[in-house]
């Protein structure tokens, strides 16, 4: 993420453009750049007047940049809620995308998920990604429960091990017991006494491995060489495994569930009364669209048409509905921390899998390949200088 305190001092230090690179009036076109309110990333205030000001990460990061490259620029808001952009039912880009193809604007202040059907209508300066993001399927939680002694719970206790330590550490009884009997039995004349060569049968012997496995003592060891070295590496392995399993059973099972009301996109779209919520003109819609996945092309039609939708915007109370019962939104749950705080500790995960996060980009009409490469190499040197142009945590 750009970090506004990084960009203040390097818009001081670099005033008086220090890298000498491009002089002011080599991109003499008034750029128009557009843009939405997307907190923190981009700010727009409306004033009494009617005039707007701006602030934000990205804001402060275009002053920077408009200044080392000598552009002039107006910024020309986009108020009318298309979102960042997709492929509206009749073919057409919609939001900051739409902006750019159709030549009403140059330049997009946000921070847009590279895809190959954008990359076909708009150039993404690419050199430095603005932002990671992570979308995901997100529902609000039920209360939190704690484990109790069910069924679940029992077979939890063979969960801090996978499968196949499991097999591995039978075999290790099988083959310890059968060593230490083999030791104890045929070992030198008076080196163990006949009451222990008796009574350490390989039932007995199997015993005493488990044993070393709970961390239970012996009530009788060999005393031979060779059998108390199988004795000592049985308890050395035993001490290992007890220490590693006991850590992570506790983990396990003082954790507290979170109960999800639906665990399925599937059980969301047989379920009556159940609302989808997102925010405006994302590229996936474009992949819902054609999917083969009925359930998501539902979502798609959901999102055009407005049925069972609400379109989330971060600036308006239309963002609190996320965390109320019987509705799903599709977000990345550190925006709606930005805004909504400790409330957005209500959603839990609709699914298990979590998508990778995915870089954004700053991305500017077609028309303007030399604006894209200078954008890119300033940016560069920018990063190289040490500035923090976006945040890997």
């Amino acid at each position: 993420m750009v970090r506004l305190g990084d960009l203040l001092s390097v818009g001081e230090r670099w005033s008086g453009n220090p890298l000498g690179q491009t002089e002011p009036g080599h991109f003499p076109e008034e750029l128009v750049v557009t843009a939405i309110d997307d907190r923190p990333h981009f700010i727009i205030n409306q004033l009494a007047n009617g005039s707007y000001t701006y602030d934000g990460y990205l804001y402060q990061l275009w002053e920077i940049l408009a200044q080392q490259l000598g552009l002039r620029y107006r910024i020309q808001p986009l108020l009318n809620g298309g979102g960042y952009g997709y492929l509206d039912p009749n073919g057409t880009w919609t939001g900051l995308v739409g902006e750019l193809a159709a030549g009403r604007a140059d330049v997009a202040l946000s921070w847009l998920t590279y895809r190959v059907d954008r990359a076909a209508v708009v150039h993404f300066v690419d050199a430095v990604p603005v932002e990671r993001d992570q979308y995901a399927f997100s529902v609000a939680g039920g209360s939190e429960t704690g484990r109790g002694l069910d069924s679940d719970a029992v077979a939890a206790l063979l969960r801090p091990l996978d499968a196949a330590v499991w097999w591995t550490l039978l075999a290790f009884l099988l083959i310890v017991s059968a060593l230490l009997h083999v030791v104890v039995r045929y070992s030198r004349p008076g080196a163990e006494t006949r009451r222990t060569v008796s009574e350490m049968t390989w039932g007995s012997c199997l015993f005493l491995s488990f044993m070393t496995l709970v961390g239970q003592g012996w009530e009788r060891t060999p005393r031979s060489l060779a059998a108390r070295l199988v004795t000592l590496s049985s308890w050395m392995l035993g001490f290992l495994i007890y220490c590693s399993y006991t850590a992570t059973l506790t983990s396990r099972l003082t954790v507290s569930d979170v109960s999800r009301p639906i665990s399925s996109l599937r059980e969301f779209s047989e379920q009556p009364g159940w609302t989808f919520a997102m925010e405006p003109g994302l590229g996936i819609l474009n992949d819902w669209r054609s999917s083969d996945d009925a359930v998501e092309r539902e979502l798609y039609w959901r999102a055009v048409s407005g049925e069972g939708f609400v379109a989330i915007n971060l600036t308006t109370d239309t963002v609190h509905v996320t965390t109320q019962s019987h509705v799903m939104t599709f977000i990345a749950i550190n925006r709606l921390s930005f805004v909504l705080g400790n409330e957005a500790c209500k959603l839990v995960p609709l699914l298990d899998y979590v998508p990778p996060k995915t870089n954004t980009y700053l991305a500017i009409s077609k028309r303007h390949k030399k604006l894209k490469k200078a954008l890119n190499k300033l940016l560069l040197k920018m990063n190289q200088a040490g500035t923090s142009v976006y945040s890997r945590s």
